[in-house]
């Protein structure tokens, strides 16, 4: 049993990779992004802070497939520290180990690319706020895998694969 945290920019390839990787463990993804939409689908006022309530939802929701012995993967941008915090506290309660994927694209025009087609459910976000946040992100406090989204997913998935077969 494993908490998998995705992390990294939006549009960088996270929930690509989470999806090809859950379908390989057999485990729930909790998408931050599908939260968010949904609270918004049900009619909150998007002016009020949501950020850090989206991820407590998701955070509640991995504690209950922890609590039943499953492994889950936490699909979130993971850059404010205390969602870091969160996931770690977490993962320590549960006594499970953390597996941070640390999602970079090294084509940044393809990652502009996927940032801007992504579908319509998903909140939108400016490159240039993209931008800003990756100029601002610090390292996790714990170690992390970082894997490549310009790489084929299968690849990255076998990469996180045999890391996790390694832990």
């Amino acid at each position: 049993m494993t908490l998998i945290a995705m992390s990294g920019l939006p549009g960088s390839g996270k929930t690509t990779i989470a999806y090809a990787l859950a379908r390989q463990l057999g485990c729930p993804v909790l998408s931050v992004d599908t939260i968010e939409v949904g609270m918004r689908d049900a009619g909150l006022d998007f002016e009020q802070p949501r950020g850090l309530a989206a991820y407590a939802v998701g955070q509640a929701l991995a504690d209950v497939q922890l609590r039943l012995g499953m492994s889950v993967i936490a699909d979130a941008v993971n850059v404010a520290p205390p969602a870091r915090q969160a996931w770690m506290d977490l993962a320590a309660a549960h006594r499970v180990p953390l597996v941070v994927i640390d999602v970079k694209c090294s084509d940044t025009e393809a990652h502009r690319d996927r940032l801007e087609a992504r579908p319509i459910e998903v909140l939108e976000i400016a490159w240039d706020e993209v931008e800003r946040r990756g100029a601002e992100a610090s390292p996790w406090p714990v170690q992390t895998l970082g894997v490549d989204s310009a790489q084929p997913v299968d690849g990255v998935v076998a990469q996180i694969l045999d890391q996790l077969g390694n832990s």
